[in-house]
């Protein structure tokens, strides 16, 4: 009886030691987890900023050049030379040339997001996901306009579809209904 009150306390001290093992390791990768959020935040933080930084660049010397070529004649060769110059700086300032970049270290950063959003609405076209993710990245329509090379005004009214694609109630902010989206837990 002594031998099998011996085993028995073994097995459950056993029980009990690797039970606080495992809780100790949950801990560590919870914290491991918040640690890889924080880090691919600021990833996606330093990546949007480069690109803003790059736009804004790019912009400038847009606008030198059309200066430039503001003093040119019409029948001037340098007009005719700066005008291909003018084309390829409206496509690196549109903001596509850096979309794949910007997405995949968003993807690192909110696993699951773009597919759970999608889900919401069958009607959301690849521009309201677009929105979606720059707001959920915490970005201002001013920034996503200069991320997008759209006006501001074209940010605007594409937010205001897209709340009525999502249907949501005037009191709730899209950006609040956004986070409640990406802070659920991910079932995918």
């Amino acid at each position: 009886i002594i031998l099998l009150l011996g085993i028995i306390i073994l097995v459950f001290r056993n029980k009990n030691i690797i039970s606080k093992q495992k809780e100790v390791i949950s801990k560590k990768d919870k914290k491991i987890a918040q640690v890889n959020l924080i880090s691919a935040e600021k990833e996606l933080k330093y990546v949007t900023k480069s690109i803003l930084e790059k736009n804004e660049m790019l912009d400038s010397i847009k606008k030198d050049v059309s200066y430039v070529s503001s003093f040119a004649s019409e029948s001037s060769d340098i007009k005719h030379a700066i005008s291909p110059l003018v084309s390829k700086l409206e496509d690196a300032t549109s903001g596509n040339s850096e979309w794949s970049k910007f997405q995949h270290t968003f993807r690192k950063a909110y696993p699951g997001f773009i597919e759970k959003f999608s889900k919401i609405n069958s009607a959301l076209t690849v521009q309201d996901l677009r929105l979606s993710i720059y707001l959920r990245s915490g970005h201002t329509t001013k920034e996503i306009a200069s991320l997008t090379g759209l006006s501001i005004r074209s940010i605007e009214s594409r937010r205001h579809r897209l709340r009525k694609k999502l249907d949501i109630d005037k009191n709730i902010d899209l950006i609040t209904y956004i986070m409640s989206i990406s802070s659920e837990k991910s079932s995918i």
